[in-house]
């Protein structure tokens, strides 16, 4: 916890945060939004998941909304963290010009 709060007591860790407000809530409300895209999306393909028995049809629906998961995480990380450095170089080399 320690570490957590000494990073957010980082001033460059703070102005990132400040100047990417509207994008951290936009990844926020896409995560917010995922569970229930992905039980939509269970609910209008159920023979993707049904299978003989009780167990196995919610083995299928736990092993797909897990991987599913991971891979919407790893897509949001990468989209939001790719368009924050993005960013962050752009404000950089402009002022790379005046330094």
């Amino acid at each position: 916890m320690s570490q957590i709060q000494a990073l957010m007591e980082n001033e460059e860790v703070t102005n990132f945060l400040t100047e990417n407000v509207e994008m951290l809530n936009e990844a926020e409300a896409a995560v917010g939004q995922f569970p229930t895209v992905l039980k939509q999306f269970v609910i209008e393909h159920p023979q993707e998941f049904i299978a003989e028995s009780l167990d196995e049809t919610f083995k299928n629906i736990r092993v797909f909304s897990e991987v599913a998961t991971s891979q919407f995480i790893t897509e949001v990380t990468s989209m939001y963290g790719t368009s924050a450095v993005q960013e962050q170089q752009t404000t950089d080399t402009a002022m790379d010009d005046y330094v």
